[in-house]
């Protein structure tokens, strides 16, 4: 289904294809997987670039929603997520795991 850009907007005149929910997609994600959630402070690099995907935005000035870093906006996000956004998320981080442990194992053969 087409959507036009809301009136006003500095893509007016275009619009958007919204997909049946059953669809899969891959994204294609430029510059770099997303930030691990753990492992170093970032300085809220994590919690800005999960609210820049997961929660609708039209301002970038209304990620924080009002609190004064991305750490607590995130913090009350998560707590109103759906469970798709959060097995979402979950997904990303698997990345990481699976690259600490995959790459460099090796397999002993059993005598």
């Amino acid at each position: 289904m087409f959507v036009n850009y809301l009136a006003g907007s500095h893509k007016e005149g275009k619009g958007r294809i919204i997909r049946n929910s059953h669809e899969e997609i891959v994204p294609e994600i430029f510059g770099g997987w997303p930030p691990s959630s753990d492992g170093y402070e970032d300085g809220g690099l994590y919690e800005a670039c999960m609210l820049l995907l997961f929660n609708p935005w039209r301002d970038i000035r209304g990620l924080k929603n009002g609190h004064e870093s991305f750490d607590r906006a995130f913090v009350e996000f998560e707590q109103g997520m759906s469970g798709e956004v959060r097995d979402r998320i979950d997904h990303i981080q698997s990345y990481y795991q699976c690259g600490s442990r995959g790459v460099d194992s090796t397999f002993e053969e059993e005598d």
